[in-house]
């Protein structure tokens, strides 16, 4: 059995690239997402689309959104100061 927390191989995963991924700074990331009904109930995968066989970064569903929210919210612990 694999790395359990390697869900690169994961084919029911859908992998959708960060909207901030790409030129000139060539940082890509991807965040999978499960099949329908499991939203909430399970880890969510990020990894970096230059180094797919690198693994896999999860973050439970609630560390995810509390990240994200943070985001959006230009926390300058997440964002450096950048936003």
């Amino acid at each position: 059995m694999g790395n359990p927390l390697d869900h690169g191989a994961d084919e029911s995963i859908t992998w959708h690239k960060s909207s901030y991924s790409g030129e000139p700074s060539g940082n890509c990331v991807e965040v999978g997402r499960h099949p329908t009904g499991t939203t909430g109930t399970v880890p969510v995968p990020v990894h970096d689309t230059k180094d797919r066989e690198g693994g896999t970064l999860t973050f439970s569903p609630e560390g995810w959104t509390a990240f994200i929210s943070g985001i959006q919210a230009d926390d300058p612990q997440l964002t450096g100061g950048l936003a």
